[in-house]
């Protein structure tokens, strides 16, 4: 019984979650190290956020979706690193704030 509550839970988690990243979304990297975008492109400023209401429970998933949300605006704008500028997550939702990249190889994430 526990196990089917627990995947009960898992599924409504799943189900809450608004953003979908997209397959060029999915190719945007992100990091945190300003070296990895040295002499790359600067397409733009990225941003995505969230509101949960949810406490605790739903931090992750807000977390997720503003970054999927920037993802999929950076490659929008034809990049394919984001330099994390600003990442919070709190009990009423998340936000990210980031700076789009165009590199010619994709590093991995730092």
């Amino acid at each position: 019984m526990k196990r089917i509550a627990g995947i009960l839970g898992l599924l409504l988690l799943t189900a809450c979650a608004t953003q979908h990243l997209t397959a060029s979304g999915a190719a945007v990297r992100i990091t945190i190290n300003p070296e990895v975008v040295k002499g790359c492109k600067f397409v733009g400023d990225v941003h995505g956020s969230d509101h949960w209401n949810g406490g605790l429970v739903g931090q992750g998933v807000a977390e997720d979706d503003a970054r999927t949300e920037a993802q999929n605006k950076a490659a929008e704008m034809g990049g394919n690193v984001v330099l994390i500028q600003k990442s919070d997550t709190n009990r009423s939702g998340a936000e990210f704030r980031g700076e789009a990249y165009l590199c010619p190889s994709v590093p991995g994430n730092s």
